[in-house]
């Protein structure tokens, strides 16, 4: 229950940052404008997703989670394939880039991150 508040409290987060930034550009305040504007979302998409896949395994009963750098991996793997390689196929405007995935695995690892960090002082509290 602990790990579903956080991973929601996690997501939210990525979510505002994202559509904060997607209408203010805030993030080009300390990062260079094209990578604001081209891969801040992709970065907050490597935070938001794997705290989505840990709520919707939550959701269907599952024990399992990513909590670790593997599953981390794998998660942000399986996003970038479909949208930097399937997503292009599909999608004649999409353009698969290497820079979009980095920002993934950026983000993933900033979720393991957080998720540790907020676990912790959680687990604090408690005792």
């Amino acid at each position: 229950m602990i790990e579903d508040r956080l991973d929601c409290a996690i997501l939210v987060a990525a979510l505002i940052l994202y559509i904060a930034n997607r209408w203010t550009l805030f993030s080009a305040w300390v990062l260079p404008w094209e990578v604001a504007k081209y891969h801040f979302g992709d970065f907050c998409g490597g935070i938001f997703f794997p705290a989505y896949v840990n709520l919707v395994l939550a959701f269907f009963g599952r024990d399992a989670r990513v909590s670790n750098i593997v599953s981390m991996i794998l998660v942000i793997a399986v996003c970038s394939f479909t949208w930097e390689i399937i997503g292009p196929l599909l999608v004649e405007s999409s353009v698969g880039d290497f820079w979009d995935v980095a920002a993934y695995y950026l983000g993933g690892g900033v979720f393991l991150v957080l998720r540790g960090l907020l676990n912790g002082i959680e687990v604090n509290r408690g005792h």
